[in-house]
């Protein structure tokens, strides 16, 4: 197993085709992880498939970063499979954190907020998080956990901390 870098990021968008938003939820996470010190934010766009999915998870992980997101596929509907496709790929998963999504997207989405199925977990030594593909539920996230949980400061009990201290 090779040790992620953790100044090292990437994301994985799930190309829905028409959507106008789909780049704005990757360019706002993008903007924002640079401010946090992510200085490599590597960029994929896979289709809707679980095996498309399943593929370029493992090509981006044959060289981990710290952390991988995925944006895009975790709606209800029947395109919707990233759950299905990486859930069984995960050896720990936060549940937690779809508790805290959930919640702080019911505030701004309404009931809606309610349908996502975003994780988050580790494969191997990687943090990897799912979200929806659409800006105000990334806002949502970065804002209210994000920002925080993969901040560099190692004296809180974060996701980065604690993932990065077992690998020690």
């Amino acid at each position: 197993m090779t040790v992620p870098e953790f100044n090292r990021c990437a994301i994985i968008r799930v190309a829905r085709s028409g959507r106008v938003d789909e780049r704005a939820a990757e360019s706002y996470l993008c903007a924002r992880l640079a401010e946090a010190g992510y200085g490599a934010v590597n960029t994929d766009v896979v289709a809707e498939s679980i095996a498309d999915i399943r593929e370029t998870v493992g090509r981006v992980l044959s060289t981990p970063p710290g952390v991988l997101i995925v944006l895009g596929g975790t709606g209800p509907g029947r395109k919707d499979v990233t759950p299905e496709a990486i859930e069984p790929l995960l050896h720990k998963r936060f549940d937690g954190f779809s508790v805290l999504f959930h919640l702080y997207s019911h505030q701004s989405a309404g009931l809606p907020g309610m349908l996502s199925r975003a994780f988050a977990g580790t494969i191997d030594d990687t943090i990897v998080i799912a979200l929806p593909g659409n800006l105000s539920a990334v806002v949502d996230a970065w804002t209210h956990i994000l920002s925080h949980h993969l901040s560099d400061d190692l004296g809180q009990c974060t996701l980065r901390r604690v993932v990065s201290s077992a690998r020690t």
